[in-house]
C-alpha cells in the first residue's frame, strides 16, 4: 500500500505549499520515541478502512518557525497560535494521507486534531499497531511524523 510514500508525499506537500519550507525526509526509524522534551505534538485519529493515529512532534524552535511561516508573523512563545498551527499541520498531513489512501480504495475518516505542548511528557503506543516513524529536516530543525495504524479485518 506504500503508506510511507504517502506520508512523505503528504508531509512534503504541506510544508512546501502551506508553510513555504522544504521538509526533507530521512530514513524511517525502527523505534518510536515515547519521551519528549520541549515539544509541541499534533495528533489526529483515523477511522474507517484503516484505523490509527497520525502524530507530528516538533521541538519548540521548530513549532515557532512553522507557525511564523504559516501565519506570516513572528512567533516568540509557545502559545495558543502555535498549538493551533501544529494541530492544523497534522490535519493537513492526515488529509493528504487520506487522499493517498483513497487511491487504494480505502475510505478513511479524520477526527479533529488535538495538540499538547510541554517541557517533558510521554506518549503511549496503540496496542498491536504497526508504526511508521519518519524524521523530517526543516531548516535546522528536525520533526517526527509517526503513524500508528491497524488494518481492520
Amino acid at each position: 500500500m506504500e503508506l510511507e510514500k504517502h506520508i512523505i508525499s503528504a508531509t512534503t506537500d504541506v510544508f512546501q505549499t502551506m508553510v513555504m519550507m522544504e521538509a526533507n525526509a530521512g530514513p524511517s526509524l525502527d523505534h518510536q520515541p515515547r519521551s519528549f522534551e520541549q515539544t509541541v505534538s499534533g495528533m489526529l485519529g483515523l477511522s474507517g478502512d484503516l484505523q490509527g493515529i497520525l502524530n507530528i512532534h516538533c521541538s519548540y524552535a521548530a513549532a515557532k518557525q512553522i507557525t511564523s511561516n504559516l501565519l506570516g508573523m513572528e512567533v516568540e512563545s509557545i502559545d495558543e497560535d502555535v498549538r493551533d498551527a501544529i494541530g492544523e499541520i497534522a490535519n493537513m498531513i492526515a488529509g493528504g494521507l487520506k487522499a493517498g489512501l483513497a487511491s487504494h480504495n480505502l475510505n478513511v475518516n479524520l477526527s479533529t486534531p488535538t495538540t499538547i505542548a510541554g517541557d517533558s511528557f510521554t506518549t503511549n503506543r496503540i496496542s498491536k499497531a504497526e508504526c511508521i516513524i519518519i524524521p523530517f529536516h526543516i531548516a535546522e530543525e528536525r520533526i517526527l511524523v509517526d503513524f500508528q495504524y491497524i488494518l481492520p479485518r
